[in-house]
C-alpha cells in the first residue's frame, strides 16, 4: 500500500507481462471487496492445499474420477479393460436380389453425412 485517506486507497499493482509497478487507486469499499474475494467462510479450507489436488498428492484425476462414478452408481471402466465381445448380427439384404449389403454411409434427413466409409476400389490391372 502507498497511500491511504478517508475515501480512496492507493496501492502499487504489476501487470501480466510488465515489468514495473503501477499504482491503483480505488475507493475504500472497493479495496475492501476486492480483498474480501480470496478470504474464505470460517471453518473452510482450500482445497487445491488438501487432499487428491495438493501439489504432493500421487492420486490422479482419472482415480478421483472413478471413485466418484463409483460413488454415484455409475459403472467405470478403463478405455484398455473395456473391450467388449462383438454382438453377431445377420448382415442386411438387399430386398431385390437378397444378397448382403455393404455399409457405405449413413445420413439424415437432409442429406448431411455422419459416417463415411466408401467401398474399397479394386484395380484388375
Amino acid at each position: 500500500m502507498v497511500d491511504v485517506d478517508e475515501s480512496t486507497v492507493t496501492y502499487k499493482v504489476k501487470p501480466t507481462g510488465a515489468i514495473r509497478y503501477r499504482p491503483r487507486t480505488v475507493s475504500g469499499h472497493e479495496f475492501v471487496r476486492g480483498f474480501l474475494q480470496h478470504t474464505l467462510p470460517l471453518n473452510f479450507q482450500r482445497l487445491r492445499y488438501y487432499g487428491w489436488a495438493s501439489a504432493n498428492s500421487k492420486l490422479q484425476f482419472a482415480w478421483v474420477r472413478m471413485l466418484v462414478w463409483f460413488y454415484l452408481g455409475w459403472c467405470y471402466w478403463l478405455a484398455k479393460e473395456a473391450e467388449l465381445e462383438p454382438i453377431e448380427k445377420p448382415p442386411i439384404r438387399c430386398a431385390e436380389c437378397g444378397d448382403a449389403m455393404q455399409l457405405t454411409a449413413i445420413t439424415d434427413g437432409d442429406g448431411r453425412l455422419f459416417y463415411n466409409h466408401p467401398l474399397p476400389y479394386l484395380d484388375s490391372g
